[in-house]
């Protein structure tokens, strides 16, 4: 299949833009497209350019493999001329003419043979599709496993807490049951004695000194 591409009106006369076409013609592509680059000439470079533009055209437009295209045809057409004057001695005026081309080139290759994708079944798809999926649930676990870890240190922890305030309870009750049965002892012995001093102040003041003899 040929594919063409065109610039037109490039202020380059034909002469010139025709030495760079010459090398081109019959080549691949690509390596005529590597020699323009390193050629000195200034219609090597135009010659890139619509080379480039040829080789997309052809890959984008009508689905041909790039590598494979060749130069079938590349060559230099008359644009129109601007005229311009030089003036020189004695009030004459000499003519110049501002030559332009027309560039074409012609690509040839043939189409990509495209490779259709057969319908995958569902079990290979749900094979495919195992690893990402394993991967995930495996992330899924190791998640739930910290939060449950988590949740039992926070319980193990809570259940250490209240023991602790239990145990602190039963040691302040026992403190004050202690405190509470040694203030008792200590009042039930003074009361005693209360009792024995009462009995001796029965008699008076004087009971002291003289005592009757009984029995």
């Amino acid at each position: 299949m040929e594919v063409r591409a065109q610039i037109k009106y490039i202020k380059i006369s034909p002469l010139k833009a025709r030495t760079a076409v010459g090398v081109i013609k019959g080549k691949n592509a690509m390596s005529a497209y590597q020699m323009l680059k390193h050629m000195p000439q200034k219609s090597a470079g135009v010659l890139a350019k619509v080379l480039t533009s040829a080789m997309a055209n052809a890959e984008n437009n009508h689905n041909l493999d790039r590598e494979a295209l060749t130069v079938k045809e590349a060559y230099v057409d008359n644009g129109p001329s601007f005229k311009r004057i030089q003036p020189r001695a004695r009030g004459l005026a000499f003519g110049i003419l501002r030559k332009t081309s027309h560039i074409t080139i012609v690509v040839s290759g043939e189409k990509e043979s495209r490779k259709i994708k057969k319908a995958v079944p569902v079990e290979e798809e749900k094979k495919i599709e195992t690893p990402v999926e394993q991967k995930a649930q495996k992330v899924e676990t190791q998640k739930v496993a910290e939060v449950k870890e988590k949740e039992v240190v926070t319980e193990k922890a809570e259940t250490a807490k209240v023991e602790e305030k239990k145990t602190l309870k039963d040691l302040a009750k026992d403190r004050v049951k202690k405190e509470t049965g040694e203030k008792k002892t200590v009042k039930e012995e003074g009361f005693k004695g209360d009792k024995k001093s009462s009995d001796h102040e029965k008699g008076g003041f004087w009971n002291k000194y003289f005592r009757r003899k009984t029995g």
